[in-house]
């Protein structure tokens, strides 16, 4: 029912589950991500923080706790969690990824770029990575660096929209 995205109907099911077995780590997360689908961000937060309190989440459900955090608009705490992801799990691409994210927002294009770049070295062909990177330097005003990378992202895509529209914002701020 997740994967269909009948998120109402999942929580059902998954609350169900979790009266039969109130200790599954696994049936607590997919709830807050129940939640994180239907827009009740601060419900999925206090689900992952009981889940936490409690010891029954492990810790790769930091990673989805610092993106519902980020996307509730808490960019200092979700930076703290993401902090703990990268020390707990320091070569998972979600946590190097969304560290990438979360310094573009706060426009720390530099640290952003190391961050994608540290991601980028564990999955080299990811289009939109490169992406990522290319804006990141387009955003520090590093048009050269920017274009390679919108380059190269559409050689490994050349259906990626976002990368030919950045090359030509590249292009035109270069005159």
């Amino acid at each position: 029912l997740f994967g269909l995205g009948q998120f109402d109907d999942a929580l059902l099911n998954y609350n169900r589950a979790l009266e039969l077995n109130p200790k599954s780590g696994s049936l607590l997360h997919n709830k807050a991500l129940c939640y994180m689908k239907l827009g009740n961000l601060q419900k999925s937060i206090s689900i992952f923080e009981l889940g936490f309190k409690e010891n029954i989440l492990k810790n790769t459900s930091l990673i989805d706790y610092g993106l519902c955090l980020f996307e509730s608009g808490e960019l200092e705490k979700s930076l703290k969690i993401y902090y703990q992801c990268e020390e707990l799990m320091p070569d998972k691409f979600e946590v190097l990824n969304n560290l990438g994210n979360l310094y573009s927002t706060l426009g720390k294009y530099k640290k952003s770029i190391k961050y994608f770049e540290k991601a980028n070295e564990l999955y080299p062909q990811n289009s939109n990575l490169i992406f990522n990177i290319a804006l990141n330097f387009f955003n520090n005003i590093m048009y050269d660096e920017a274009i390679e990378h919108c380059l190269l992202s559409i050689k490994i895509n050349p259906n990626n929209f976002q990368s030919y529209n950045l090359l030509g914002s590249c292009y035109q701020n270069k005159d």
